[in-house]
This record gives structure tokens, sequence and C-alpha cells, in this order.
């Protein structure tokens, strides 16, 4: 995949939000101020409109809390809260490596090569300084970028973690040691802690931050949609023709959209049938994403893993169902 620009990068993701955002209100926006008056007789939609309501509020809730959580699924937040996501031998700040029967120590928050106690002298020392906080000094009195002996150091004890038995291992885009289960996205150029997917409607990745108001929205998109599909089906069934047995056939957005050039149908009528296509493909889509993301979370595993991995050669979370669903949704 071709590098994109964080300019480019951050205008997906938004643009993603938005076309589900702008997608949800226009829906309920011409359900409840144009078809829900036509099918009924009376024209009284009061308590339509109040389901509908509740249904928007609990899909924008989610959608901002997804987004304000999702710069929580990177790793570092959780390695500040808890270090038990990566013991002793992968929390880098407490390795202790070998690299050529030489332990690495710590010198503020950078690893160390160390040789009878002091620095070795790096090919690419630098006499001057500019900021003693990023430089070491060596053992002829020069000094060494830390970044790039950090570099070093990471390259050469990477392929020491980087295999099956290991419960952490090396990200070369991050350049730091992170937890198996954290996967780099990037689209969000960070390392997302059980890590699900990045999901482009909503513009960010689902992690163990924010997947559980991932799945509460998928549930309320799910629910929206059934409800504006109810509608569009009604009107449809009142203006185009009867549904049963063929004339269902005439509610799908392309067969409307032939009739409507040959001049068999309505403008109107034809971008309601259209409206009615797109409202049944997202009942099924976020029904679907539902279903599986219950499927995942009861099996203790992300989408990521079961697919890239294989169920078998993942170490599911939890212990049971309870405890699974608590990972995700809280107690």
């Amino acid at each position: 995949m071709a590098k994109l620009t964080r300019f480019k990068l951050v205008l997906l993701n938004i643009s993603g939000a938005l076309y589900t955002a702008v997608a949800i209100t226009g829906i309920a926006f011409i359900n409840l101020y144009w078809t829900c008056p036509d099918i009924n007789e009376d024209g009284d939609c009061f308590w339509p409109s109040i389901f509908a309501v509740i249904i928007l509020v609990e899909l924008f809730a989610n959608l901002i809390l997804f987004h304000y959580y999702n710069k929580r699924n990177q790793v570092q937040y959780w390695t500040a809260k808890s270090s038990s996501l990566l013991d002793g031998r992968c929390f880098e700040q407490r390795a202790d490596y070998a690299l050529n029967g030489q332990f690495v120590a710590k010198k503020g928050n950078v690893s160390l090569s160390m040789q009878n106690g002091t620095l070795p002298v790096s090919s690419r020392a630098e006499q001057t300084p500019k900021s003693f906080t990023k430089y070491a000094i060596c053992e002829d009195g020069t000094y060494v970028g830390l970044d790039s002996l950090r570099e070093e150091l990471h390259g050469a004890f990477s392929d020491k973690i980087n295999d099956n038995n290991s419960p952490c291992k090396y990200c070369h885009q991050c350049k730091q040691v992170v937890p198996r289960r954290c996967h780099h996205c990037p689209l969000c150029g960070i390392c997302v802690l059980r890590k699900d997917h990045h999901c482009l409607m909503l513009g960010g990745c689902a992690g163990l931050a924010n997947q559980r108001y991932f799945i509460v929205f998928l549930f309320w998109a799910s629910l929206g949609a059934i409800y504006g599909s109810y509608f569009n089906f009604m009107f449809l069934n009142k203006h185009m023709m009867y549904w049963f047995p063929y004339g269902w056939l005439c509610f799908l957005g392309p067969v409307s959209m032939v009739r409507w050039v040959l001049g068999w149908e309505t403008a109107f009528n034809m971008g309601m049938a259209v409206l009615f296509s797109f409202s049944f493909a997202s009942t099924l889509g976020a029904f679907g994403f539902f279903v599986f993301q219950m499927i995942y979370t009861l099996n203790g595993c992300t989408m990521y893993d079961y697919h890239r991995s294989g169920p078998k050669r993942v170490e599911n979370d939890g212990e049971n169902y309870a405890e699974r669903l608590a990972l995700v949704f809280g107690r």
C-alpha cells in the first residue's frame, strides 16, 4: 500500500465518519418527514419520531465515544497504566537482553550497551551535542545520539523476541516492543492493542479501548436500518406496486433506475427505491458485523486474530464468557 501523507490519512478517516453521519441523518429525516406521514392515514408520527430520536442519540453518542477512546488504543497508554501487559521479558524499560555477551542497561528511557560499565565508542559519535538529554557521552569523550543508538540496539534484540513463544514482538514502524496481541495500523499510524480491524465507515480502529462502543453502535445501526427499511418498504408498496409476488423486484435500486430511464417510474419513486436498497443493505451489513463481533468476543479473540492467526493458534482472553464480555464491555 502506498504511503499516504498525514493529511490524506486524516481526510480518509474523517470522510468515512462524515459519510456515516450524513447517511444516518438523511435516512431519518426522509422517513420522519415524508414516508411516515404518507403511510399513516392520520399523519400521526409522534411515537415513531420518539423511537427514531432514541436511535439517533445512541448512534451518535457511540460514534463520538468510539473516536474519543480511539486514541487510547495505542499501546503506550496501556503500558503507562499497567506494566502487567508486558512482562519482564518484553517490557522495554526493564529489558536486560544480552547482546554479544554484554548486558543491555538503561540510561534514561534508552537502552544502552555497556562494556565494563562504560559506554562504547560509536562510529556515528558526534562532537557537539545540541541537547544533553538526547546524547550520551562515550568512552573517548565524544557524544553519540541516543536515538541512533537506540535504533541499533532495538534492531539487534528485535530478532530475539520475534518468535511465536515470546509474549511480545518488535514493531519496526513504531520502533518499540509491544505485546503479541498488538498490531500496527498503517492508517492510524499507531500500534493498536488487541486490534480488531480498522473501520473505514467510522474512521478509526476498533481496539481494546473502544471496541465496546463499536459493538453497541452496530446494534443500534441494525435497529435503525431495519426501522428505516420498514418505512421505505411501506411507501414503495403503496406508491410503486404491491410487493407480492414479483413487485418487490422493482424496489431494488438498479431495477428502479432502469425503469426510470425507460420512463416507467418517477424520479422520486426511483430515489426512494435506491434509499430502500441502501437501508436494507445497511441492515444486513450492520447486523452481520454485530453477530460476528459477538462471536469473536465470546471466543476471546478479535477479527484480526481469528482470520490472520487462526482461532486455534491464539490464546483466548478469559476463562469463560463472563470474563470475555467483561474485558470488552467492562464489569
